[in-house]
């Protein structure tokens, strides 16, 4: 049987929707990650109300940062992979994709501090790092 032209545009389309769903799922865990982290914060200012304890103000910001390091970490992975899914959609026509979903040394890590530092992630974190902070002080 003959391979054609087609065969390789239902491969590489096949190969790019393997991509993005690997892309969906980082994502939905990045979000995941912050709906934890605002139900955990909102678990220690109840707590910190009821037992008015600074001390569980200033916990829950500690862990708030371990939240903001493994979102930035999972943002970080979805633009390698993004990476993955652009040198994937520029590849010639002619060429079969590999369905290989491995990240090579082109899609090193990134600098996860920038990452965190980003306009999606630091908002979020630093705001309730912040009030946390703030309220232990207040209280």
């Amino acid at each position: 049987m003959r391979t054609t032209r087609a065969d390789y545009t239902e491969t590489r389309i096949k190969h790019l929707e393997m991509i993005l769903r690997v892309i969906e799922r980082i994502a939905g865990n990045s979000g995941w990650v912050k709906r934890f982290c605002l139900a955990v914060v909102g678990g220690a200012i109840a707590l910190s109300r009821f037992n008015e304890n600074g001390g569980v103000l200033i916990g829950a910001a500690v862990v708030t940062c371990v939240f903001w390091y493994i979102d930035a970490q999972y943002l970080d992975l979805e633009r390698r992979y993004r990476r993955l899914y652009d040198k994937a959609r520029k590849e010639p026509k002619t060429k079969r994709p590999d369905f290989n979903l491995k990240l090579g040394k082109e899609h090193k890590n990134g600098n996860w501090i920038d990452t965190a530092a980003s306009w999606s992630v630091w908002p979020v974190y630093g705001t309730l790092i912040l009030l946390l902070v703030l309220m232990a002080i207040f209280t």
